[in-house]
C-alpha cells in the first residue's frame, strides 16, 4: 500500500502506544486484514475514548513506526457501544465479534468476510427485536475456521452423503456423519449444532439459549486448536454463569 493510499475499514483492535498514538488492526472490506500506526485528533474527529469497533477512514502517511505504517485518519464513525449498553450479551457478542476477526490473517475473500462481520454489527444492534444475532455470530466463528484452513463439513454425512438427521461431528476431522454411522462411536464424537442446521438453510434465521451456546461450544473446541490466546468469547461463558 503506498503513500497517499485509501485506509477504510472497521477497527478490530486498539492499543494505545506513546504520546497520543495507538496501534490498530483493521478489516478492510477491498484490502482484508491491515495494521498501522494513528495520531487521533479527538477534537477534529469529534470523538471520546476508543475507536476500537468503529468505521474509520484515512490515508497512508510517508511516516512509519518500526515496521509499521502510520495512517492519517480523517474521519470516524459511530460505535455500537452507547447503543448497547442495555444490552450485554449483543454487546459481547459485538466485542469477540471483533476479537475473533483477528485470528484471520490473509482472508481469502475481504468483501465476503467484511460483510458478515457488518451482519454480525446489524443483528446486534436490532437485538431489541429480533435474536438474529445468535446464528449471524456462529455463522462467523464457522467462516473464520473455514480461513483457518479448517472448514467443519456441516452439509453432509462424509459416509452416506446424506443430508438430512445430522446428529454428530468428528473432533479429528470436523466432518458430519448421521446417527445410525456414528452411534457406535458416540462417546468420541461431538454432538451436531441444531443451528448448523438452520444456517445452512437460511440465510437469517432466530436461535435458543440452547442452540447458541451448544454451537459455541463446537467451533469453540476447533478454534483451541489454533488460537493460543484468552479470546473474548470465552466471557460469553461466565456471562451464562452469572445468569442463570
Amino acid at each position: 500500500m503506498q503513500q497517499g493510499a485509501v485506509v477504510a475499514g472497521i477497527v478490530l483492535y486498539q492499543k494505545a502506544l506513546m504520546r497520543g498514538t495507538s496501534y490498530i488492526e483493521m478489516l478492510s472490506e477491498d484490502e482484508g486484514a491491515l495494521k498501522g500506526v494513528v495520531s487521533l485528533d479527538k477534537k477534529k474527529l469529534s470523538i471520546s475514548g476508543s475507536i476500537e469497533g468503529r468505521f474509520c477512514r484515512g490515508e497512508r502517511t510517508s511516516r512509519m513506526y518500526r515496521d509499521l505504517p502510520f495512517w492519517d485518519i480523517s474521519d470516524v464513525g459511530d460505535g455500537l457501544y452507547a447503543e448497547l449498553l442495555h444490552a450485554p450479551m449483543p454487546l459481547l457478542i459485538w466485542k469477540s465479534a471483533l476479537d475473533v476477526m483477528r485470528v484471520i490473517r490473509e482472508p481469502a475473500s475481504p468483501k465476503e468476510i467484511y460483510n458478515i462481520l457488518l451482519r454480525v454489527r446489524e443483528d446486534a444492534r436490532q437485538s431489541a427485536d429480533s435474536l438474529y444475532w445468535r446464528a449471524s455470530y456462529v455463522a462467523l466463528e464457522l467462516y473464520v475456521l473455514q480461513s483457518l484452513g479448517f472448514g467443519l463439513n456441516i452439509h453432509s454425512c462424509a459416509v452416506t452423503n446424506e443430508k438430512e438427521n445430522l446428529f454428530y461431528i468428528s473432533p479429528k476431522t470436523g466432518a458430519a456423519v448421521v446417527e445410525k454411522v456414528g452411534a457406535p462411536y458416540a462417546d468420541k464424537l461431538l454432538p451436531y449444532p441444531d443451528l448448523f442446521a438452520k444456517i445452512i438453510r437460511k440465510n437469517v434465521c432466530s436461535a435458543s439459549d440452547s442452540e447458541f451456546f451448544q454451537a459455541l461450544d463446537v467451533t469453540g473446541f476447533f478454534l483451541k486448536r489454533y488460537v493460543k490466546r484468552s479470546l473474548v468469547r470465552e466471557q460469553i461463558f461466565v456471562w451464562r454463569e452469572m445468569n442463570l
